[in-house]
């Protein structure tokens, strides 16, 4: 289920940007004009590479080639000719890497955006009495980007030649926004709940996903099988493609899916004990023999 979430979620994000972008959405949109930065065009030649090989598939397959022959044509698995003829890959999500700065972009943001600051040195000290501990340049990085996505010339300085850094540092990844859809509300962290408040205020279809992954997990913890059927026929009716192969893998080996929600029999101790198994081999690993590893394991059995 998590795995199918994020499927979703990554499928979704163009309008997760939108949403959790509001501040830089906002903004005016950089000159065109200009050639994107480097990391940024390699991306969308990964991508442009990417749908060039779901065409190609796409063509085979519309000709009359199967799976197999589409997969020995263009030298790939069959899995990935499966995925593709699900639908077109979606751009990867790249999320920045967590900085001392991220915990005040937000400020900055509305700073800027709304009070129209944009002195980095004053900027840099509101924040130095905030609890900020970073460099002065980071923060002067920022609020240039700020100024490029505002389309603010800058008074000093080389002119930019370059389109600015997307902003997406308030911007949830799928992987960790997936788990606002499979904790209980109850466990979920503030910022969690502020983030699944978001995203279902904005988009009916959130509430719907959160629906239906809250109903499977309550399955789960109930240990109960009598509410599966209905889930089945409600994530049918809900239209979410990620979904409904999900609900037909499980449909596929259902009596193992409902003997698994309704039995008390767990393979927790069998696979607790091949644990403990594999761990006094590596233990012993090139050190012992068989002997003395079966003596081990009856003495730690």
């Amino acid at each position: 289920m998590g795995e199918t979430l994020e499927r979703i979620l990554r499928r979704e994000y163009p309008t997760i940007e939108q949403i959790f972008g509001g501040a830089a959405q906002s903004l005016q949109s950089p000159d065109l004009s200009l050639p994107l930065q480097r990391h940024e065009a390699d991306k969308q030649v990964s991508q442009q590479r990417r749908m060039t090989v779901y065409e190609r598939v796409i063509t085979l397959s519309q000709q009359g080639y199967n799976q197999g022959d589409i997969a020995t044509e263009l030298h790939m698995s069959r899995k990935k000719v499966r995925q593709l003829l699900q639908g077109s890959p979606h751009p990867p999500v790249y999320k920045s890497r967590p900085t001392k700065l991220m915990p005040y972009m937000s400020y900055l943001k509305h700073r800027f955006t709304e009070e129209g600051c944009d002195n980095s040195s004053q900027l840099y000290r509101e924040i130095r009495a905030r609890g900020y501990d970073g460099c002065y340049s980071v923060v002067t990085n920022y609020v240039t980007q700020l100024r490029q996505q505002a389309g603010v010339k800058a008074m000093t300085g080389r002119k930019q030649s370059r389109q600015p850094k997307p902003l997406k540092g308030t911007i949830p990844a799928p992987g960790p926004l997936r788990w606002c859809f499979l904790l209980p509300i109850e466990r979920l962290k503030k910022k969690q709940q502020a983030q699944l408040d978001r995203l279902c205020q904005s988009e009916t279809r959130f509430v719907v996903l959160h629906h239906l992954a809250q109903a499977f997990v309550h399955l789960l913890h109930e240990q109960t099988d009598r509410g599966l059927t209905p889930w089945f026929k409600e994530v049918q009716n809900s239209g979410i493609e990620e979904l409904i192969s999900f609900a037909k893998g499980l449909q596929r080996d259902e009596a193992a899916v409902r003997a698994g929600l309704s039995l008390k029999w767990s393979q927790g101790p069998v696979e607790g004990h091949v644990h403990r198994l594999k761990l006094l081999k590596r233990q012993s690993y090139d050190r012992a023999s068989f002997q003395t590893l079966r003596k081990r394991v009856l003495r730690y059995g």
